[in-house]
């Protein structure tokens, strides 16, 4: 409760619900109150809103924020860790945009979360970089190899690419070679 930033791999990992319940109840009982109200009113299921009222208090959690403190690059930041782990959007997450949005803590004329992702694409270093390869030899020739296919290849491909190459393939290998550099 404010003394740890749990990193949102971490979060996403575990429910935690005890703990959420308490971080929501303490840092913004009527903001969720508001959420919760607003779901009635979209008609969603209680479970898109229990989605949904995760997405928006993991960065509570990391961050340290309150609720209407939250911005979109916290949003798309929380996001493209959990995408990443699991290789799609997290279930809620949309929604929770959409809530912040029309709350009124997304400042007006924000993107849908589809937009701002398609404007916020992270470059092939980056991409790379997420995998904390050790040996930076093997991760700049990935880069070089994937910037060099890249733009003859649509983008999703271009992700997958990185991720077996520098997952999959190299990142496995150091898993199971410590020392490995070549």
């Amino acid at each position: 409760m404010d003394i740890v930033r749990p990193s949102y791999d971490w979060l996403g990992r575990f429910r935690f619900t005890a703990g959420f319940e308490r971080l929501r109840q303490v840092r913004g009982a009527e903001f969720f109150a508001t959420v919760r109200d607003a779901c009635q009113v979209r008609k969603v299921t209680r479970v898109q809103e229990q989605h949904a009222v995760r997405m928006l208090t993991i960065p509570l959690a990391h961050t340290g924020k309150s609720p209407r403190d939250l911005t979109s690059q916290d949003m798309l930041d929380m996001c493209r860790v959990l995408s990443s782990r699991r290789g799609q959007r997290p279930p809620g997450l949309t929604l929770a945009w959409d809530l912040l949005r029309q709350l009124g803590v997304l400042p007006a004329g924000t993107p849908t979360l589809h937009d701002a992702q398609r404007r916020q694409r992270p470059n092939i270093p980056d991409m790379v970089d997420f995998y904390g390869l050790s040996c930076p030899d093997v991760r700049n020739l990935i880069i070089r190899y994937v910037s060099e296919r890249a733009p003859a290849i649509e983008y999703s491909t271009t992700r997958q690419l990185i991720w077996k190459l520098a997952k999959r393939f190299w990142k496995d290998l150091e898993e199971h070679h410590p020392g490995t550099t070549s």
